[in-house]
């Protein structure tokens, strides 16, 4: 699933992530800015909804290649929200992960179990090269298992070792 766009900064563009009913998905994001963005301010949403427990993990990557084309990001976050009324519930920080002297800006989050509903992925940031800039990345969400499915394997195994307990000893 690849999401992206070249718009510019205002308005804020929004992209609609439909994973269906896959257990697990991934999909990869991006915008990139022209040089009418210059000293613009961006605020990207990615939407999705999942209707069970989730792990989700990601990553952004936005390059420095002089002050032509560049971006500061300035947040990475997902965002747990109430979509009939649009009100945040709660907010999960990405945390900025660039080194020293780096010629790229980098960010990612880790965050799980978290509960099913609906949320987004906002990257918000600032164009600073005087010709655009990009970014882009990737959202990995992966489905946790129900308590059921524990109960099932430990019943399973409970099993295997019963009857190896019971099978008689070759010498």
């Amino acid at each position: 699933m690849l999401l992206s766009t070249a718009a510019s900064a205002a308005p804020t563009p929004t992209f609609n992530i439909t994973p269906g009913d896959a257990p697990s998905f991934t999909a990869n994001y991006g915008n990139s800015f022209s040089k009418l963005d210059y000293n613009h301010t961006f605020d990207d949403k990615f939407y999705f909804a999942i209707n069970r427990k989730f792990t989700s993990s990601a990553d952004l990557t936005a390059s420095y290649l002089g002050k032509s084309f560049d971006l500061s990001i300035t947040a990475l976050q997902l965002v747990s929200y109430n979509p009939a009324t649009h009100a945040v519930i709660h907010t999960y920080g990405g945390s900025n992960d660039t080194l020293p002297n780096s010629k790229k800006d980098e960010w990612s989050f880790d965050l799980g179990p978290l509960a099913s509903g609906s949320y987004y992925m906002e990257v918000k940031g600032k164009v600073l090269g005087t010709s655009g800039g990009s970014y882009g990345g990737t959202l990995n969400v992966a489905a946790v298992p129900e308590p059921e499915t524990y109960g099932m394997l430990l019943a399973g195994l409970g099993l295997l070792g019963a009857v190896a307990r019971r099978r008689p000893k070759q010498a």
